[in-house]
Protein backbone atom coordinates (compact mmCIF):
# COMPACT_ATOMS: atom_id res chain seq x y z
CA UNK A 1 0.00 0.00 0.00
CA UNK A 2 1.41 3.25 -1.10
CA UNK A 3 2.52 5.58 1.37
CA UNK A 4 2.42 9.45 0.69
CA UNK A 5 5.19 12.05 1.00
CA UNK A 6 4.40 14.95 3.36
CA UNK A 7 4.38 17.13 0.19
CA UNK A 8 1.96 14.65 -1.60
CA UNK A 9 -0.44 14.82 1.90
CA UNK A 10 -0.73 18.46 2.34
CA UNK A 11 -1.75 18.22 -1.66
CA UNK A 12 -4.34 15.68 -1.17
CA UNK A 13 -5.31 17.54 2.09
CA UNK A 14 -5.88 21.00 0.68
CA UNK A 15 -7.73 19.37 -2.37
CA UNK A 16 -10.57 17.62 0.54
CA UNK A 17 -10.75 20.84 1.95
CA UNK A 18 -10.84 22.70 -1.24
CA UNK A 19 -13.74 19.83 -2.15
CA UNK A 20 -15.94 20.18 1.05
CA UNK A 21 -16.02 24.06 0.90
CA UNK A 22 -17.88 23.38 -2.22
CA UNK A 23 -20.75 22.05 -0.18
CA UNK A 24 -23.14 24.03 1.57
CA UNK A 25 -24.96 20.37 3.68
CA UNK A 26 -24.06 17.48 4.92
CA UNK A 27 -25.62 14.11 4.79
CA UNK A 28 -25.73 12.52 8.82
CA UNK A 29 -25.70 8.94 10.00
CA UNK A 30 -26.60 8.73 13.11
CA UNK A 31 -27.70 6.04 15.37
CA UNK A 32 -30.65 5.86 18.51
CA UNK A 33 -29.12 4.39 22.02
CA UNK A 34 -30.64 1.37 20.37
CA UNK A 35 -28.42 1.28 17.46
CA UNK A 36 -30.74 2.07 15.18
CA UNK A 37 -29.51 3.92 11.73
CA UNK A 38 -30.60 7.25 11.00
CA UNK A 39 -29.91 9.05 7.78
CA UNK A 40 -30.94 12.83 6.98
CA UNK A 41 -28.92 15.86 6.58
CA UNK A 42 -28.33 19.42 7.59
CA UNK A 43 -26.63 22.52 6.19
CA UNK A 44 -23.36 23.53 7.65
CA UNK A 45 -20.43 25.66 8.25
CA UNK A 46 -16.81 24.39 8.93
CA UNK A 47 -13.80 26.66 10.74
CA UNK A 48 -10.63 27.11 9.58
CA UNK A 49 -9.75 23.86 12.35
CA UNK A 50 -11.99 21.40 10.02
CA UNK A 51 -14.99 21.13 12.86
CA UNK A 52 -18.17 21.59 11.31
CA UNK A 53 -21.15 22.93 12.68
CA UNK A 54 -24.47 21.94 12.05
CA UNK A 55 -28.02 23.98 13.70
CA UNK A 56 -30.18 21.72 13.93
CA UNK A 57 -34.31 21.33 15.46
CA UNK A 58 -34.37 19.52 18.44
CA UNK A 59 -37.30 18.25 17.37
CA UNK A 60 -35.41 15.66 14.40
CA UNK A 61 -33.87 12.49 15.58
CA UNK A 62 -30.81 13.05 14.66
CA UNK A 63 -30.70 16.21 16.88
CA UNK A 64 -31.80 13.46 19.98
CA UNK A 65 -29.09 10.62 18.68
CA UNK A 66 -26.21 13.47 18.43
CA UNK A 67 -27.26 14.09 22.16
CA UNK A 68 -27.63 10.64 23.00
CA UNK A 69 -24.75 9.30 21.43
CA UNK A 70 -22.49 12.01 20.63
CA UNK A 71 -21.12 10.66 17.92
CA UNK A 72 -21.44 10.70 13.73
CA UNK A 73 -20.50 10.26 10.23
CA UNK A 74 -20.69 13.26 8.16
CA UNK A 75 -20.42 12.87 4.13
CA UNK A 76 -19.98 15.68 1.86
CA UNK A 77 -20.88 14.19 -1.86
CA UNK A 78 -20.85 15.61 -4.70
CA UNK A 79 -24.03 16.68 -6.85
CA UNK A 80 -24.95 13.78 -9.62
CA UNK A 81 -25.36 16.84 -12.44
CA UNK A 82 -21.46 17.39 -11.78
CA UNK A 83 -19.87 14.23 -13.18
CA UNK A 84 -20.38 12.21 -15.95
CA UNK A 85 -20.49 8.45 -14.12
CA UNK A 86 -22.54 8.44 -10.43
CA UNK A 87 -20.10 5.49 -9.69
CA UNK A 88 -17.38 8.01 -9.52
CA UNK A 89 -18.61 10.93 -7.24
CA UNK A 90 -16.21 12.67 -5.54
CA UNK A 91 -17.24 12.19 -1.86
CA UNK A 92 -15.68 13.00 1.86
CA UNK A 93 -16.59 11.03 4.65
CA UNK A 94 -16.04 12.52 8.13
CA UNK A 95 -15.71 10.25 11.45
CA UNK A 96 -16.90 12.75 14.26
CA UNK A 97 -17.82 13.31 18.11
CA UNK A 98 -20.35 15.82 17.98
CA UNK A 99 -20.82 18.39 20.74
CA UNK A 100 -23.85 20.73 21.76
CA UNK A 101 -22.62 24.69 21.79
CA UNK A 102 -25.12 26.05 24.55
CA UNK A 103 -26.33 29.70 23.20
CA UNK A 104 -24.46 31.30 26.22
CA UNK A 105 -21.40 29.69 25.13
CA UNK A 106 -18.80 32.44 23.37
CA UNK A 107 -18.47 30.80 20.00
CA UNK A 108 -22.14 30.51 19.64
CA UNK A 109 -23.19 33.87 18.07
CA UNK A 110 -20.21 33.83 15.89
CA UNK A 111 -21.09 30.58 14.26
CA UNK A 112 -24.84 31.34 14.16
CA UNK A 113 -23.49 34.49 12.43
CA UNK A 114 -21.18 32.84 9.73
CA UNK A 115 -24.22 30.26 9.09
CA UNK A 116 -25.91 33.21 8.02
CA UNK A 117 -23.78 34.60 6.20
CA UNK A 118 -23.13 31.16 4.11
CA UNK A 119 -26.88 29.70 4.56
CA UNK A 120 -29.06 32.70 4.19
CA UNK A 121 -31.73 34.85 6.38
CA UNK A 122 -33.33 31.40 7.36
CA UNK A 123 -30.89 31.17 9.75
CA UNK A 124 -31.94 34.40 11.58
CA UNK A 125 -35.43 33.34 12.03
CA UNK A 126 -34.23 29.65 13.61
CA UNK A 127 -31.88 31.47 15.78
CA UNK A 128 -34.70 32.49 17.46
CA UNK A 129 -36.63 29.14 18.13
CA UNK A 130 -35.85 27.54 21.68
CA UNK A 131 -35.37 23.57 19.80
CA UNK A 132 -32.53 24.56 17.58
CA UNK A 133 -29.48 23.55 18.70
CA UNK A 134 -26.08 24.47 17.50
CA UNK A 135 -23.73 21.20 17.40
CA UNK A 136 -19.69 21.42 16.86
CA UNK A 137 -18.82 17.94 15.16
CA UNK A 138 -14.78 17.40 15.31
CA UNK A 139 -13.38 15.16 12.74
CA UNK A 140 -11.89 12.40 13.91
CA UNK A 141 -10.25 10.59 10.70
CA UNK A 142 -11.65 11.32 7.52
CA UNK A 143 -12.09 8.69 3.99
CA UNK A 144 -11.98 10.97 0.88
CA UNK A 145 -12.47 9.18 -2.47
CA UNK A 146 -11.93 11.95 -5.64
CA UNK A 147 -12.62 8.74 -8.89
CA UNK A 148 -12.55 5.14 -9.35
CA UNK A 149 -10.10 3.61 -7.54
CA UNK A 150 -8.79 6.90 -6.01
CA UNK A 151 -9.45 6.87 -1.82
CA UNK A 152 -7.72 8.27 0.61
CA UNK A 153 -7.80 7.95 4.42
CA UNK A 154 -7.00 11.04 6.74
CA UNK A 155 -5.88 11.10 10.29
CA UNK A 156 -4.24 12.73 13.07
CA UNK A 157 -4.62 16.17 14.27
CA UNK A 158 -6.15 18.51 11.45
CA UNK A 159 -6.54 15.25 9.34
CA UNK A 160 -3.27 15.62 7.84
CA UNK A 161 -1.77 12.34 7.76
CA UNK A 162 -2.49 10.07 4.81
CA UNK A 163 -3.28 6.54 6.73
CA UNK A 164 -4.36 4.73 3.44
CA UNK A 165 -4.13 5.43 0.14
CA UNK A 166 -5.48 3.46 -2.98
CA UNK A 167 -4.64 5.54 -6.02
CA UNK A 168 -3.34 2.84 -8.26
CA UNK A 169 -6.06 1.88 -10.42
CA UNK A 170 -8.04 5.36 -11.74
CA UNK A 171 -10.54 3.29 -13.72
CA UNK A 172 -12.20 6.25 -15.42
CA UNK A 173 -11.29 9.78 -14.87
Amino acid sequence: MPHETPAESAKLNHEMRAFRDTRRSVVLATTDSEGLPDASYAPCLEDAEGHVYIFVSGLARHTQNLLTIGRVSVLFIEDEGETANVFALRRVTLDCSAEPIPRDHPDWVGVLDGLAERQGKLVETLRGLADFQLFRLTPRSATYVRGLGQTFRFEGEGLKQVAMAKPERALLK
